[in-house]
């Protein structure tokens, strides 16, 4: 049951955990930011951009360190006594900035611009 309006991403040919950390990628955020619509802080998501979000996948080293780091991310949020404080805060930071580069070699962008998107953010 859900009490909003709930949108659906269905394409069984791409690895969730790709997809989770795609779209919770610097670069996503950015495009959202240019294409989607905000009410304040936050994004209002809506079927049109979700549409358009243009989704690269293929079979590729940096696919493989999006969804291996995705799932680390997840398990250090699950596993509370794997990491204590701030150890947590900075693992996962790394972790991020990983997925980021990663998604920027997935897309093609050069150094400059994923600098660029990382100080835009």
């Amino acid at each position: 049951f859900a009490g909003r309006d709930v949108y659906y991403l269905v394409d069984v040919n791409i690895n969730i955990y790709y997809l989770l950390g795609l779209l919770n990628s610097k670069l996503i955020k950015f495009w959202l930011e240019h294409r989607g619509k905000k009410k304040g802080e936050v994004f209002e998501i809506y079927p049109e951009p979700i549409k358009n979000i243009p989704i690269k996948y293929s079979n590729n080293i940096f696919v493989e360190n999006v969804i291996s780091n995705t799932k680390k991310i997840i398990s250090f949020v699950y596993d509370e006594q794997k990491y204590y404080g701030n150890s947590r805060a900075i693992e996962i930071d790394k972790l991020e900035k990983e997925i980021n580069h990663s998604i920027g070699c997935i897309y093609n962008l050069t150094n400059s611009e994923i600098a660029f998107i990382e100080g835009h953010n």
